[in-house]
Order: structure tokens, then C-alpha cells, then sequence
């Protein structure tokens, strides 16, 4: 009797681990906290492509898109980014390969700018229908075709995503004095930073006032557009069980509801192991070794 329901058991896990038909993808996190993976675009050009939750399919910069083997004629449009307005090119039918997953008659975006050491971005929405799991510990994408077993789930907390406009948001905590406030985040795989606050929330809680700054920078979106940061510390912050204390965070300050969300970046959600699914509006964390550096 053991004998036979030890092997109906084994048999139903063979079966179900291939039912799932799970692919992991290598990833390299690079020391600007950019993801990227090996990707093939039309079969013939070989490119280093981000992952980038706020990207809703493909793009290549300017760059790569005047040396790739297969010309094609573009059109422009007007388009936005999270930094404001810019002309953007696309070209369509063309065929995109990561992994062992192949995506045909797609249109790539032809964008200015990427994350350092990157010729282009990809988005998670590549993947309808799956589950995406970003191990940070073990660099690497898991794929899987459906719910992943419910041990290995156990191991996260879940949370709610917000979905908007094909971004996706997550609630979490700021700590400052005396303050407990709460705040929607993108995460946003695309930012190399932990926490860029929104020009209101921003203005409204008097962070150039309340929090320490120790420095600022410029960055560029997509299309060219300038936007400068002040850098500073906030006491702590938490998502849900999890808590950081003494967080790096940016802000901008000047003018008012341009940056009009605020983001999570990679500089934060590295110290997790995440799992995506999209279609029923979830996220689930872990921490991971690099939670405690």
C-alpha cells in the first residue's frame, strides 16, 4: 500500500511539473540595478534586453535600431513617458525570442534611452496568462504556465496589485518624525533607485524640509527628457511584514505633477524575491540574502 501511493505520488508530480511546463531564464543585474537577459529580435540580432514592469511590449534605443540586420521602415507618433511627452518610432510584424518563448507579428517601439549596458526593454505583459517569478538570489526568470505549488507560495506574503493604465502598484509605508504615511507605488524594474516619491505627495508632506538631503542628480526618460532629483534619507518604510530602516530615497522638487506617481525601483526590489500575476491582480515577496546588506 505505501509502495503503491509513494508511486501514485511521484507519478502525479512528474505529471504536474510538466503540465506547468516551467521555463527559467538566466538574468544579469547589473551594478546600476538594470535586469537584463539574452534576446533575439527577427531571428538575426542578438541584444541585451531589460526587463521593465512599466514597459507594456518592446523597444530598442535609436541606436541598435540603425544597426539591426532586417531594416525596417518606421512611423512616429507622439507618445508618453513618465517624464513627460516625445515623438516615438515603431515598426511592426517582427519576431521577438527570450528563452524558450518566441512572441511573432509584434511591433517594437524605438526609443532614445535604456537602462545602462541595455539595447532595449520588455515588459511582463509578453507573458499573458503566466506567472513571472524574479529570483534576485538566484538571477534568474521562472515562467510558469500556471499557479506555482502552494508550498513554494507559502514562503511569500501576498499582496494586492492596483493595475493602471497597464502600470502596476503596490501600497507601502513612510515613516518621518512622527508621520506614518501611507503611499501607492509602482514597481518599476526600469528605475535603478529604491524610492522616487511624486511631486504632490512630496510637496504636500514638506519632504525638502522634514528628511536629510545629501545630494542630487539628473536622469533622462525614454525620450530625452531632463529631470532632476534630490536625494535623501527616510527614517523607514515597510511593505507589509518587511521594514527598512535609514532608505536612500529621491524626490523631485521645483515643479509641480510632472513625476505623477510614485515608483519602487530595483534599488528596493532586489532585496526580494518576487512572483508577478498579472491576471488576478497579485504580487507575492520574499526576502531574500540581500535583505539584511
Amino acid at each position: 500500500m505505501f509502495r503503491f501511493t509513494l508511486t501514485c505520488f511521484i507519478l502525479s508530480t512528474c505529471l504536474h511539473l510538466k503540465a506547468q511546463q516551467i521555463d527559467t531564464i538566466s538574468f544579469v543585474l547589473t551594478s546600476f540595478n538594470n535586469i537584463y537577459i539574452p534576446a533575439l529580435l527577427n531571428q538575426k540580432d542578438s541584444l541585451k534586453m531589460m526587463f521593465h514592469t512599466g514597459e507594456s511590449g518592446v523597444s530598442i534605443i535609436e541606436e541598435v535600431f540603425n544597426k539591426i540586420a532586417i531594416k525596417k521602415n518606421a512611423t512616429s507618433t507622439e507618445a508618453n513617458s513618465w517624464g513627460g511627452k516625445g515623438t516615438a518610432k515603431f515598426f511592426k510584424n517582427n519576431t521577438f525570442s527570450i528563452g524558450n518563448h518566441r512572441f511573432d507579428s509584434l511591433v517594437v517601439w524605438v526609443d532614445k534611452h535604456s537602462g545602462q549596458l541595455t539595447d532595449g526593454k520588455f515588459g511582463p505583459l509578453l507573458f499573458k496568462g503566466k506567472m513571472i517569478e524574479i529570483n534576485y538570489h538566484d538571477k534568474n526568470f521562472v515562467i510558469y504556465e500556471s499557479v506555482p505549488p502552494k508550498q513554494h507560495l507559502k514562503q511569500f506574503q501576498k499582496f494586492r496589485l492596483t493595475q493602471e493604465k497597464g502600470l502596476l502598484f503596490i501600497e507601502g509605508k513612510l515613516n518621518i518624525g512622527r508621520q506614518r504615511l501611507q503611499q501607492k507605488f509602482m514597481i518599476h524594474t526600469g528605475y535603478g533607485g529604491t524610492i522616487l516619491l511624486d511631486d504632490a505627495f512630496a510637496q504636500k508632506h514638506q519632504l525638502g524640509r522634514l528628511l536629510k538631503i545629501t545630494n542630487e542628480s539628473t536622469l533622462k526618460d525614454a525620450y530625452g527628457n531632463t529631470l532632476t532629483t534630490k536625494k535623501a534619507v527616510l527614517p523607514s518604510f515597510k511593505i507589509g511584514r518587511t521594514k527598512f530602516k535609514a532608505l536612500p530615497i529621491s524626490f523631485f522638487e521645483g515643479s509641480i505633477g510632472r513625476q505623477k506617481i510614485s515608483v519602487l525601483g530595483n534599488g528596493l526590489l532586489k532585496h526580494y524575491n518576487m512572483i508577478l500575476d498579472i491576471e488576478n491582480s497579485l504580487v507575492y515577496l520574499k526576502p531574500n540574502h540581500l535583505f539584511e546588506q
